[in-house]
């Protein structure tokens, strides 16, 4: 065996080393063949250009510079301290090691194996027909082109960067790739590795195992998949997205046209946005989560338009150990939402459930969950409402609406919670019985259904009997009718009735207005009973009308509303007797429609409706000396239904109708410029109670 050795300054060319015999280059050696076992070294200051390395050759790049060199089938080639290797191609069988402190350009690699080690750095290496490149522990590339059947594999501590992806990518647990594209044919998986500002253009395909992905996007017919433990975070789709069991998309923005599918046990999160045209689905037992913890109040919504969400996910919100009180909105497109919202900590520890309008004390501090013109919102460190909201038979704090057929059993039931979900009451009542309205009557937070009859009793008695469904449930076996009593009715006198918390119980129970025009008498059964005071003598013929009940001032205690001579004045009337006079107008030819809180300062007010022209105003506090038009409905097509809180905000909201559709919905807070429809497909021959 023979060393030759070119010193500094000396060129030498067309050297052939092989078998055992060695290469030192001090100085250039030119257009040298390095084969069949033989080896040649370039030392710092040294330089080798157009080298062949083939077979059982071996080239060491130690400090010095090799320029156009070709790796040919078995032969080597390493490139360390501080040396640098500008390398026109790897062919099968070849290989070349890029390591500390070493610098490698590759034209092609055509089936053979780059490998970048510890400190080692590959620029604008090429990778095709089979050809690949292997990214170890502190190993850099950079500019990577990876053809159809070139492969690239990036272990722990490898990192690639700027990286064309036509044929397959492997980042591995511990290494990382930004700034990767994926072109039609390649295949990126990204093992439990992370990898930054990946663009997956039409026919690319990315899997994200166990490793973690920021800023992805998805071109039209690209294709990204998350499964078991892979997170993307910051993806824009324009093509096909895959959540599988395990994975989670953390922010994302799905654009007309695009595909995104959460599979059973995927998991959404951070900030969703959905244009109109993008096919959003999410199925049952994936999550939906309304992550919050990192947010203050007032921060952007979560979610744009829930609207376009199709399936039916879990929900949850996610919060932090000290979030700050206040309103955090979650969702836009949410009118008609009625599910229940599972409260978890960063560390995905339960913590508690909410529902629309209930506020829950959630680790001292009161939740609620709010629905409003379609928008979806939570309240952190919530304050209870003044009082129970009307007509809330389930006892949650929203609002529901009272159907009653005006068939031959008079069947009636529920819209619940602001929205077109039915409850049914499970049968009728009689017909000469009338239902008064869903009230308060046993102090447990949830609304009975109250009727009156006109009726005999099974024992003769000819009365005017009041009694209730208890939670407005009509149980067939009777059991949960509560009779509260009668009054003898021999002369068939014609009972007005009306339904309020006149004595301002603490537990919200309800009192019974009695009013008979023709005997001048008013009075009242008290809390749910049928203790009776009498509240006037002073009120009666045809020229006084009872209204309603309402609570004008803000004492907590509700009022007898009466008017006289079809609206020129107006009287409320206390426990006590005593008439407050609210004011005189002429508003012949206007009729109370709703009474209900619509400012949220506690005290009723009162929207009158004009039977002839549809016109709407309304009088803040009852007082009809003053008054605010609020708008005008057609009158031959809609009407005012009455009033009630359907979105959990604890201000009341006015509850219209249509005659030709049955469809109802309600202006939020009494305000015409903010509508929200509840549903429609129930036909006038149901009559709506509120």
């Amino acid at each position: 065996m023979a060393t030759v050795i070119i010193p500094s300054g000396i060129t030498s060319s067309g050297l052939a080393v092989s078998s055992g015999n060695g290469l030192e280059v001090f100085g250039t050696a030119e257009n040298t063949s390095v084969f069949s076992g033989g080896s040649a070294t370039v030392y710092s200051g040294g330089k080798m250009i157009a080298t062949q390395v083939d077979e059982s050759g071996f080239l060491d790049v130690c400090g010095g510079v090799a320029n156009s060199t070709t790796v040919l089938n078995g032969g080597r080639i390493l490139v360390s301290s501080g040396g640098s290797a500008n390398v026109n191609s790897i062919q099968s069988g070849g290989s070349m090691t890029v390591g500390p402190d070493g610098r490698a350009s590759l034209v092609a690699n055509s089936g053979g194996i780059l490998t970048v080690s510890s400190g080692g750095t590959a620029y604008i290496a090429n990778a095709v027909s089979s050809g690949s490149v292997e990214i170890q522990d502190g190993g850099s590339g950079v500019f990577l082109t990876l053809a159809e059947t070139g492969r690239l594999f990036v272990s722990s501590g490898g990192m690639a960067e700027k990286v064309n992806l036509n044929g397959t990518a492997t980042v591995y647990a511990g290494g990382s790739a930004s700034d990767v594209t994926v072109s039609d044919g390649g295949r990126f998986l990204v093992s439990g590795g992370f990898a930054q500002d990946v663009n997956v253009l039409s026919g690319g395909n990315t899997v994200l195992s166990g490793g973690s992905a920021n800023n992805a996007a998805v071109a039209s017919d690209g294709f990204l998949t998350v499964s078991s433990g892979g997170t993307a975070s910051g993806v824009e789709v324009n093509g096909w997205t895959t959540v599988m069991s395990g994975g989670v998309i953390d922010n994302v923005a799905v654009n007309p046209e695009g595909w995104l599918v959460v599979s059973s046990g995927g998991k959404l999160t951070g900030q969703m946005t959905f244009a109109e045209g993008a096919s959003v689905n999410v199925y049952g037992n994936a999550v939906l989560d309304f992550d919050i913890s990192a947010l203050v109040p007032g921060a952007d919504v979560r979610v744009n338009d829930l609207s376009l969400v199709h399936g039916s996910p879990e929900f949850t919100l996610t919060v932090s150990g000290s979030q700050e009180h206040g309103d955090y909105t979650l969702a836009g497109g949410a009118a008609g939402f009625n599910k229940t919202i599972s409260v978890v900590s960063e560390e995905l520890e339960p913590l508690g459930t909410l529902t629309v309008g209930q506020i829950t004390d959630i680790g001292g501090t009161n939740y609620k969950l709010n629905l409003a013109d379609g928008v979806l919102s939570v309240t952190v460190g919530a304050v209870e409402p003044s009082g129970p909201a009307k007509s809330d038979i389930d006892g949650n704090g929203v609002s529901d609406v009272m159907f009653v057929w005006a068939g031959n059993n008079y069947q009636h039931g529920y819209w619940m919670n602001g929205t077109s979900e039915w409850q049914s009451a499970n049968s009728g009542h009689p017909a000469d019985w009338d239902n008064l309205g869903c009230y308060d009557m046993t102090g447990n937070g949830k609304a009975d259904s109250v009727l009156f009859g006109n009726v005999t009793s099974e024992a003769g008695i000819k009365g005017a009997y009041i009694g209730f469904y208890i939670d407005a449930i009509d149980s067939p076996d009777g059991s949960t009718w509560q009779t509260i009593g009668y009054l003898n009715n021999e002369e068939n006198i014609d009972w007005k009735n009306k339904v309020g918390n006149l004595t301002g119980n603490a537990s919200g129970v309800n009192s019974i207005v009695w009013y008979a025009p023709e005997l001048y008498a008013l009075g009242v059964w008290t809390d749910g009973t049928e203790n009776w005071i009498t509240l006037s003598n002073d009120f009666g013929g045809a020229d006084w009308t009872l209204v309603g009940c309402g609570d004008f001032a803000g004492s907590g205690m509700d009022t007898v509303l009466l008017s006289y001579l079809d609206g020129k004045k107006y009287y409320a009337v206390g426990i006590d007797g005593t008439p407050a006079d609210l004011g005189s107008a002429d508003w012949s030819g206007w009729e109370v429609r709703a009474i209900g809180d619509f400012a949220g300062d506690s005290k009723d007010d009162l929207v009158l409706f004009h039977n002839d022209t549809g016109s709407m105003v309304m009088c803040a506090d009852g007082n009809v000396d003053s008054y605010t038009s609020i708008g005008q409905l057609d009158k031959d097509d809609w009407f005012v239904v009455g009033a009630g809180d359907y979105n959990a905000d604890s201000k009341d909201d006015l509850l219209v109708r249509q005659y030709s559709t049955g469809m109802l919905g309600y202006y939020n807070s009494g305000d015409t410029a903010q509508w929200v429809e509840l549903g429609r497909g129930v036909d006038m021959d149901w009559t709506v109670i509120a």
